[in-house]
């Protein structure tokens, strides 16, 4: 299965894309501007590459537990319980490692406003990363098809498996989806959007959930319901 096919993410795709609006404050030049600036972080721009702290100073400022990072930094763009907005996708149950790289590396954005700042240890200690994730991770997982598909798949292929900001329409393939969930595509190239997709265990997705998915995507436009009550 040609890899740039299927990307069926999580949340989140976690992490994903940016904010158009920064923190409080981020946009005040005496801040420096910008999310990343303002948190004297790796810079505004994904990717790293500079930032002033607070201030305007050369002093970083001091790290930030995750509570606070989350509620300062990422609920006003991705939402106070992580159910995501215009501004940003929703990142609960991200996939750890994928979610671990956005954070310190950034995003460039993928059909939200803006790119998301990276976070350097310094101002997001391991300590605090290892907490904020694991909070995401504590969502309950939904027990119906739409309810999964939102949560997993929506990020990447879009609403109703329609393609999304990937373009692949699972609609189109779902004979596959089980094959292409528990293999995943690129590993841990996490950066690589073109490549990367999760692979999930049954201990996160059950054959049983899959199913439900499937059936709620044979329902949509396009899907294999759909068109056989089209031939009917």
């Amino acid at each position: 299965m040609d890899a740039t096919r299927w990307m069926l993410a999580v949340p989140l795709a976690l992490w994903m894309a940016g904010c158009e609006e920064g923190p409080p404050g981020a946009d005040d030049p005496g801040l420096g501007g910008g999310a990343g600036a303002w948190l004297g972080g790796d810079g505004a721009d994904a990717g790293g590459g500079g930032g002033h702290a607070r201030g305007g100073t050369d002093e970083p400022p001091p790290p930030l537990d995750w509570r606070t990072t989350f509620t300062t930094v990422c609920a006003s763009c991705h939402g106070a319980e992580a159910e995501g907005t215009a501004a940003a996708p929703q990142i609960r149950r991200p996939v750890a490692g994928f979610a671990e790289w956005v954070i310190r590396n950034g995003r460039e954005p993928t059909g939200f406003p803006a790119a998301m700042p990276s976070f350097s240890a310094e101002v997001l200690p391991e300590s605090a990363l290892d907490g904020l994730i694991e909070w995401l991770r504590s969502f309950p997982k939904p027990a119906d098809g739409e309810g999964l598909y939102e949560m997993y798949c929506r990020n990447c292929h879009g609403a109703g498996g329609d393609g999304g900001r990937v373009g692949v329409r699972i609609t189109d393939e779902l004979d596959d989806v089980h094959e292409q969930v528990r293999e995943g595509e690129g590993g841990d190239r996490y950066g690589d959007q073109g490549e990367y997709m999760p692979a999930w265990s049954r201990d996160e997705l059950t054959d049983a959930d899959l199913d439900r998915i499937v059936e709620y995507l044979g329902d949509q436009p396009g899907g294999d319901d759909d068109d056989r009550a089209d031939e009917d």
